[in-house]
Order: structure tokens, then sequence, then C-alpha cells
């Protein structure tokens, strides 16, 4: 089957572009014709172009965009053409069987891309393409309103339904009256063989931290670890307060490479978690102060995991002495794994 791909992939975000090689690897391993359609919105574009601009920064975040985008031309089959707006999507890709939108924050309207119409229509809405949904999440968006009753219907066209959290299932149900299943992200999916590549002067070892959120707490947590463990902390990508030392300017292999050869991590990615629970490595996540991070606690929630939150730095000590049963949580992922591609084996029939 030929099959298209729609996701946030452009965006230069480890998680992002990971998940969506997964998809692309998972699919193509069983066997079907994959692209990833290249649609990069204005509002994306944009949205990117604020960060790095500043005289102090600008070098890192060049070296951080030439990794990323080496990383999807070569790692990520694209579309021929690169789509900027809906009425070049709909143009295109017409040969496809089946597209599938996801995984990751496709269905956040509340982020800087709003209604993005692509990611509930397929590339468009006449196109007689099977559309399907992985793994999608609407984020931090509480109600489709404005856009509700122009979103129930295109909902109600997928010949198939996925979401990856509790949160996204009540609303998708909640807007249109259909279920959606809850399958995994699609880095739960795929092994990453021949992905990753080594960082040069890496220590032996030493404890990752992975930050999304700046916050005091979470500083506070890395260097109450980091004394526990006697180890250097490693920030990875992007400045995380308690770090020893920040490799800024990496590309999604090399953080791969750094997540897997850890001895520790701590962060508040959902994403980073999720290769924690993949690999089996120890790690504790901090709560950040006003924020929602119900997509942490549900995949935690979903292994038996939710233990490794902690409010605060008073906390790190126990979590620390607390092992983590990787066994248990293994078990559950297996029947989660089964379940999520039970999904894609069905809806790809």
């Amino acid at each position: 089957m030929r099959i298209g791909i729609l996701t946030f992939h452009a965006a230069d975000n480890f998680g992002a572009v990971l998940q969506t090689y997964a998809t692309q690897s998972y699919l193509e391993k069983a066997g079907h014709d994959v692209r990833v359609i290249d649609y990069r919105p204005e509002s994306a574009r944009k949205h990117y172009n604020r960060f790095g601009l500043r005289s102090g920064t600008a070098w890192v975040t060049a070296k951080k965009r030439l990794k990323f985008g080496s990383f999807r031309k070569k790692a990520l089959h694209l579309s021929k053409n690169t789509h900027n707006d809906i009425a070049s999507l709909a143009g295109s890709n017409q040969d496809l069987d089946a597209v599938i939108i996801g995984s990751d924050q496709v269905w956040n309207i509340s982020s800087y891309r709003g209604y993005d119409r692509p990611f509930f229509e397929g590339i468009s809405p006449e196109h007689n393409h099977r559309r399907i949904s992985y793994a999608a999440s609407v984020g931090s968006t509480v109600s489709f309103d404005p856009h509700e009753q122009e979103i129930r219907e295109q909902l109600l066209k997928f010949d198939h339904l996925s979401v990856r959290d509790v949160v996204s299932r009540e609303m998708v149900e909640k807007a249109c009256g259909r279920i959606p299943t809850e399958v995994l992200d699609p880095v739960f999916l795929d092994d990453f063989e021949g992905v990753e590549r080594p960082v040069p002067k890496l220590p032996e070892k030493y404890m990752a931290v992975y930050c999304l959120k700046r916050a005091e707490v979470f500083g506070q947590a890395v260097n109450a670890a980091k004394a526990k463990l006697q180890l250097p902390a490693i920030s990875l990508g992007v400045l995380s307060p308690g770090a020893d030392e920040g490799l800024i300017g990496i590309g999604p292999r090399e953080w791969l490479y750094c997540i897997r050869n850890a001895s520790y991590l701590v962060t508040n990615s959902f994403h980073g978690v999720c290769f924690c629970i993949k690999w089996k490595l120890p790690f504790f996540v901090v709560r950040m102060p006003g924020t929602d991070q119900q997509r942490l606690d549900d995949v935690l929630s979903r292994v038996g995991l939710s233990h490794r939150v902690i409010e605060g730095p008073d906390h790190v000590e126990s979590a620390m002495d607390s092992p983590i049963d990787f066994t248990e949580s293994e078990a559950k992922l297996a029947a989660l794994r089964d379940q999520s591609t039970g999904f894609l084996a069905e809806a790809l029939a």
C-alpha cells in the first residue's frame, strides 16, 4: 500500500522527528511504500525563525538546524514537493492509498499552528484516500471551539481513529461521538537500529538532563541528583538549569546516543520519558509548577511508573533510592505494543 505520513516532521524537535522516523520505519518493515508528506505551513516557519536570532545563540541554532535538516533529508523519505499551504497540498500526492495523520500534537489547535486543516482532512477532503489517525494528540487544547462543528465533520470521515492519551480520547469522543483507540507513541514501535551517532569526548558515565520547560525547581532537582550520583550532568539539545555541560548543537542521532548511554535521566519531556521506558533507563520527572503534564502522567500510568514523577528537590533522594521495576513495565508495554500494531494492521488491511 502507498502510504503518506502527515505530521510535525519539520520541527527542530527531537521527539517530533524521531516519532516521524519510527512511524515510517515500522510501516516500511511491514511492507508498505511510505513517504512523509513534506508539509511545512507558514505558521511553523515563522514560529521557528523567532529563535536563535541573537548573536549569542545564532551559531548554535544554525548548527542544530543543519543537523536536523540532514536527518530529514537522509533518514526520512520525503515527498517530492514541499507544501506550505492547503491548496498546494491538495494538488499533489494523489497516488496515495492512505494517509496516516500523526503522531504528535497534530490536533492541538491552541498552539501557534492554530486550526491546521490538513491534520483533520488529510491531503484533501475530496481525495479518495483512506484517512487514519495514529497516536494523535490534542496537546494543551481543552476545546475545539470555535471550529468544533467543522472538526466534528472531519473526524467522522476518518476510516480509523486512534489517539495517544486519555484526554485526546475524551475530546474526540465528545466532539464526534466516536471512541478512538488509545495507542502508543510510534517511538515504541521501532528499534532505531543504525540511527544513533556517537558523541566525541562524552564522559564514560554521566547523568543526562533534558529540559523542555525551564524552572528553578528543575535546576534544584538536577543539583540534588548529580550530588547523589556523583556524576556530571550533561544537558542535551537545550540549556538546562543545573547541568555541568550543555551539548546544545546536537542532532537527533547524537541525542539518541546520549540518551541510550546515560546512567540516569532527569527530564520533563514526554519523549524523554518514552525512551527511558523503552530502553529501561533509570529516570525521574520533575513536575513543573503551573504546567499541564497530563501526557507524561498518561504514559507513565499505562506502564505502572507514575511514581517516577516528583514535585521538587526534597523528593529526589527517595525517588532515586526506589528501584524501578522495568520487568513489570515491560510486560505492560508489550501488551500495549501489541494493541498498537494490531490497530495499524487492521487499519491498513
